[in-house]
């Protein structure tokens, strides 16, 4: 089973892009700290989209894989994504979906 988890992350005016952005690639995405490994967890994987207009903000899209249908609680994270991310911005929301369906392209 396969779940996602959409945390949505709103720059501050005085963070860098360009520093965010490798934060989130080199320190968080490969973290064994921030996202809660369970029981039940096989493999992450992790997409970082920048939201168009002239808003600062992103989406962290996580993929879990799991060896149950029990589910992933996504907003347990919340706290410890939000502190690893205090010099850059703030956390302002988490959407969770299970997948239905797939036509498996990459």
């Amino acid at each position: 089973m396969k779940m996602l988890g959409v945390y949505h992350i709103a720059l501050s005016p005085a963070a860098d892009e360009a520093d965010f952005v490798r934060h989130m690639t080199g320190e968080v995405f490969p973290s064994t700290n921030i996202l809660q490994l369970t029981r039940i967890t096989s493999a992450f994987s992790h997409q970082l989209l920048k939201s168009t207009g002239d808003l600062r903000q992103f989406a962290w899209n996580v993929i879990v894989q799991l060896v149950t249908d029990a589910g992933y609680d996504f907003e347990q994270n919340v706290e410890r994504i939000q502190g690893s991310l205090l010099a850059f911005g703030l956390v302002i929301g988490v959407d969770t979906f299970t997948e239905l369906a797939t036509d498996n392209v990459e």
